[in-house]
């Protein structure tokens, strides 16, 4: 156990914490009042100008600041504090140095080229591949080809850098007259067997939403996806079914945290 006195450094008397101290009278604080005397704000200024000083049973601290950690070290500190120096709680929620950010980014089913996701700047981002696809799952890679008979877009979304994905939200302009249904998968080219291929939104129909409308998905808390050229884990994949040739504009919106 610690041993820990405070002092009456003042030249008059004083009270602290509810108790009288005569000048140059010392008290000897019991191990349960330690909590409480580290966390009164008039006992610490009086420690800081030197009208108190802590005593650890065989000499003073006359640095304020090493009375502070002896009277306080005890005390299991777990973040910024007020005051009082009582402890305020505050949650980490990203690694530091890294901030909230959402990443928006355009396209439109049956239609190549029509991705769009820039920089402040007017760049491009050069996160988005659109892929189009006939009913016996083979590429197609003309408009021609793709007005007639593309029925799945795929849209992937790869930042080529590591990021915390929290949620992810939708909107459309206009309501679709037929079905337009959505998959959401996290990391498709590695097996779920190995973690990847994991399905965030199964078979949301957009026609079920109206205009200017669109929902959301929250992963209630972060994943990290780390950027990875060659096994793509950082990659997330929109598949889109829907009738043939059919085109719908779909603005999307993925929380991340990035550094």
């Amino acid at each position: 156990m610690r041993i820990i006195y405070i002092k009456n450094a003042s030249g008059e008397a004083q009270t602290w914490h509810g108790k009288s101290f005569d000048v140059d009278d010392s008290y000897q604080l019991e191990e349960a009042e330690v909590s409480s005397w580290s966390n009164d704000s008039e006992i610490l200024a009086a420690i800081a100008n030197g009208d108190a000083v802590v005593n650890n049973g065989d000499s003073d601290f006359s640095d304020p600041v090493q009375g502070w950690t002896w009277l306080s070290g005890s005390v299991i500190k777990i973040g910024p504090e007020d005051s009082d120096n009582a402890p305020l709680t505050r949650l980490k929620i990203c690694p530091t140095g890294w901030h909230m950010h959402l990443a928006c980014f355009e396209f439109e089913t049956s239609k190549l080229n029509s991705g769009y996701e820039k920089y402040l700047d007017g760049t491009d981002r050069n996160f988005l591949t659109m892929k189009f696809y006939n009913a016996s799952d083979e590429e197609l890679t003309t408009q021609q080809d793709i007005d007639s008979g593309c029925v799945k877009t795929v849209v992937d979304w790869e930042p080529t850098h590591d990021f915390e994905i929290i949620a992810g939200s939708f909107r459309q302009s206009s309501a679709p007259s037929s079905d337009v249904r959505v998959w959401v998968v996290g990391v498709p080219d590695i097996p779920p067997a190995y973690g990847g291929s994991v399905c965030f939104c199964c078979g949301l129909n957009l026609m079920y939403y109206g205009a200017n409308e669109g929902g959301s998905i929250d992963g209630r808390t972060a994943k990290k996806l780390v950027y990875d050229s060659e096994n793509h884990t950082s990659k997330m994949r929109f598949i889109l079914r829907h009738g043939a040739g059919v085109q719908h504009k779909i603005h999307a919106m993925m929380e991340v945290f990035e550094a």
